[in-house]
């Protein structure tokens, strides 16, 4: 299947049963045992390099219908992650009194990886001149956060029949999604470029100007790559949520071309630096 993604958001995982830890920055970030995370590229080299050989990279995603003809592919993403969603939902619980509504976690704000295993089913065959019913492998399904992964039209249904039959709060991790386009903003684009296209679409800044950045780099003696790299990455993931789901409007190139020209020489709002 094909997959498509707008991040560099790189997932590794821990195959130790102890939490792995990292020192970036003076700070100390870990990945807790036996657990999947999404971090960036810089990130995932950190980990890799210093704790080997528990933390891999998790590359290579299983593929279901090389052949399933165009027409009838469905693209889905992964709906898990979003920055903006809520940390919280309201549940409601029936108890012998009654109706009780509850505010409980969002497990769908954190990004998760979505597994799920299909029985490939069986198949008729002759063997040995005889007819026999030959059990067709399984085969497992990934959908990494913050991308998009076009399947064939019964595998997307069934991918979100199974979605569907989730507990309440963890429905709604797989949706059907639009299909990609070369016009799309990608970790290619400029700083700058990125941080005026979330404008338009209706998200707020996110991180400083490219020119505060580098006052920024040289005053902390840190790199601006990796400076520019923290605030791409974030920002994309906002995006992954605009560009991908349909019930979104997304501009034309030639709009985005447009907005481009009238607004790249004005100075977009910067957050204060407190």
């Amino acid at each position: 299947m094909e997959a498509h993604t707008v991040t560099k958001a790189v997932p590794i995982r821990n195959r130790s049963k102890i939490d792995q830890f990292i020192i970036v920055d003076g700070e100390r970030i870990e990945i807790q045992a036996y657990a999947t995370k999404v971090v960036s590229p810089a990130l995932a080299e950190a980990f890799t390099s210093n704790c080997s050989p528990h933390v891999v990279r998790e590359d290579g995603v299983s593929r279901i219908d090389d052949e399933a003809p165009i027409e009838d592919r469905v693209w889905l993403m992964n709906a898990t992650g979003n920055p903006d969603s809520p940390t919280e939902l309201e549940h409601r619980k029936h108890t012998k009194d009654g109706v009780v509504v509850e505010m409980v976690r969002n497990p769908k704000h954190e990004p998760i990886v979505i597994r799920q295993v299909k029985d490939g089913g069986q198949r008729r065959a002759r063997v040995r001149g005889e007819d026999t019913v030959l059990n067709m492998g399984s085969t497992e399904i990934t959908v990494w956060p913050y991308s998009r992964k076009a399947f064939d039209k019964d595998t997307a249904d069934w991918l979100l029949r199974r979605d569907g039959t989730q507990m309440e709060t963890m429905r709604g991790c797989l949706k059907e999604a639009r299909e990609p386009s070369g016009d799309e903003p990608s970790d290619s684009w400029s700083l700058d470029d990125l941080q005026l296209y979330g404008q338009l679409v209706g998200i707020e800044r996110v991180g400083k100007k490219m020119s505060t950045l580098r006052k920024d780099a040289s005053k902390e003696k840190r790199s601006l790559d990796v400076m520019v790299d923290e605030v791409k990455t974030e920002l994309l993931k906002r995006l992954h949520f605009r560009i991908a789901d349909k019930d979104y409007p997304i501009p034309s190139k030639k709009d985005w071309d447009a907005y481009k020209a009238k607004h790249q020489e004005k100075p977009v709002a910067e957050e204060s630096a407190a």
